[in-house]
């Protein structure tokens, strides 16, 4: 199975493909982020984008049969307000609506700092219009 993870870098991110590399079902992952996890395996395949904006021009790039979405920031660190909509907003709505016809869009965020919860954020077929 390929896998396709967004916000890879991340605190949740990073975790969540380090379980996922170890994962023997998991025959590739397709990290998007916009600096490398500097990890050396041959099922790490890493897709790196100077501004999230681009994220629909590598949609042919990035497909996978799961996806997940680890996105997430602080206003603090985005910097403004705008910036912080755009990562937790508009980035992740443009990602679920590449991907919401062909998988499980999966946000995962963590709870109390060493468990990840895994919420469904969409069924196939149900993005947003």
């Amino acid at each position: 199975m390929i896998a396709t993870v967004i916000g890879s870098t991340g605190l949740t991110g990073s975790a969540l493909v380090r379980k996922l590399l170890a994962d023997s079902e998991i025959t590739k992952i397709i990290s998007v982020s916009r600096k490398s996890l500097n990890i050396a395996k041959t099922k790490l395949t890493e897709v790196l984008i100077s501004d999230l904006a681009e994220l629909l021009s590598i949609e042919s790039r990035i497909r996978a049969e799961l996806y997940f979405c680890c996105l997430g920031t602080t206003i603090k660190t985005a910097g403004s307000k705008e910036n912080f909509e755009k990562v937790d907003h508009t980035v992740i709505i443009a990602f679920a609506k590449i991907e919401s016809a062909r998988s499980k869009i999966i946000r995962a965020r963590f709870r109390d700092g060493r468990q990840c919860k895994l919420d469904i954020l969409l069924q196939p077929g149900q993005g947003p219009n």
